[in-house]
């Protein structure tokens, strides 16, 4: 493999696909965020007057309306891009930390080693410029980083937990999975995934953390805002149901009901391939978690917690492309155990998923067929769930100890 790439004209290549992505991310990503308004950090800004409103539908837990307090202080325009520079220097640190899950792996490490003493420092370089590509070509990011959203903090913090608990710091880690869900409830299946792991403890430490976060809110706002928010929140619910596509969302409920309407059927028809769908990969994902919940290994343990974190964006009856940044890590640590355990198929699926990913909106905004134009827009979710899948026959091929 390495005599491969050590050859110019691959090293030509890989160097400007490298700048390309880099030129890409740079005009997306970073200008874009600068220059252009932040409609989701302007709604967290103005969070105290949207709160319960009808037409905005702020429904971020409170805890989270705590946190942008401090941000009142500073003018939108100056808080704004300390939004964006702090989202960025984030980016660095979950680029930093999946380098060194990639790097740091068994097999990954084997093969980087024989590449050192046979070609230098090639084999790191290689690794470093593919968590490059992955990572910084990820169009969920890139919209993530525009509209000012949460969700690269939120993949920090999450990341962060996860780390802490293999090197057996489990409080501070359960407390940390509890900030995470009191910000935002995506990642709450992780609850349900470590009692599967038999970590009562853990599961209750973050149970107490979110109760006490969602308390503290209460002697600043008042009982009547908080009540306003749950309001709201139902409201979303009932709203989401009744008009999927209010929110221009890629969920299976969108998707389902979308193509009954089309199809001139009703919307319940949809509806009951949407619950259908949630019941097949809910127990799909139950009994692979299940059935390995007396393993301990660091590699099975790191893939299973950023599958269950793929697995909970099909739950949600509305999901944005932004919600999908948080499974960048199942394409980054899917990819390396697929090489580690010689699973190509797999490794070919994630390309493709990954792919299907970035492309899915980006088609949906150039194309000019109206009437199959709704199907690009769901390419990213489809994307999300042709990965998933590569992640179930990752767990079947996983044999012998990983990492």
């Amino acid at each position: 493999m390495y005599e491969l790439l050590n050859r110019p004209y691959i090293k030509i290549l890989f160097t400007l696909i490298l700048i390309s992505v880099a030129y890409n991310f740079v005009m997306q990503g970073v200008w874009e965020s600068y220059s252009r308004i932040g409609i989701d950090f302007q709604y967290y800004y103005e969070f105290e007057k949207n709160i319960g409103r009808s037409d905005i539908w702020f429904v971020y837990p409170p805890f989270f309306w705590l946190l942008m307090i401090p941000w009142r202080l500073i003018p939108y325009p100056v808080a704004k891009n300390i939004w964006v520079s702090l989202n960025l220097i984030v980016l660095i640190f979950i680029s930093w930390f999946s380098f060194q899950w990639i790097h740091s792996s068994k097999g990954g490490q084997q093969s980087v080693d024989n590449g050192q003493r046979r070609y230098g420092y090639n084999g790191t370089l290689y690794t470093a410029g593919f968590v490059f590509i992955c990572i910084y070509y990820f169009y969920p990011l890139i919209v993530t980083l525009q509209t000012g959203q949460v969700n690269l903090m939120l993949l920090a913090i999450l990341l962060v937990c996860l780390w802490l608990y293999i090197i057996g710091k489990k409080t501070v880690a359960a407390i940390l999975l509890g900030i995470a869900v009191a910000i935002k409830w995506l990642p709450a299946l992780l609850l349900v995934y470590f009692l599967l792991k038999k970590e009562k403890k853990f599961v209750v430490i973050s149970t107490i953390t979110i109760i006490i976060l969602w308390l503290l809110p209460l002697p600043i706002f008042g009982l009547e805002k908080i009540s306003r928010y749950f309001t709201a929140t139902q409201h979303l619910a009932t709203r989401v149901f009744s008009d999927y596509l209010f929110l221009n969302n890629t969920s299976l409920l969108a998707f389902w009901c979308d193509t009954s309407t089309r199809l001139s059927l009703p919307i319940w028809f949809g509806q009951g391939f949407y619950y259908s769908s949630i019941f097949i990969i809910i127990s799909i994902w139950l009994y692979m978690t299940w059935q390995r919940r007396s393993h301990r290994e660091t590699g099975r343990l790191i893939f299973e917690f950023v599958w269950t974190i793929a697995t909970a964006t099909f739950l949600l009856p509305f999901i944005e492309l932004h919600h999908f940044t948080l499974t960048l890590p199942l394409y980054l640590v899917g990819l390396t155990l697929s090489v580690v355990n010689r699973s190509y198929i797999a490794f070919s699926i994630l390309i493709i998923s990954w792919i299907l990913v970035n492309l899915g909106f980006q088609l949906g905004d150039v194309t000019t067929i109206g009437q199959s134009s709704y199907l690009y827009r769901y390419l990213s979710l489809f994307g999300v769930l042709i990965g998933w899948v590569a992640g179930l026959i990752i767990q079947v091929s996983i044999k012998d100890k990983i990492w």
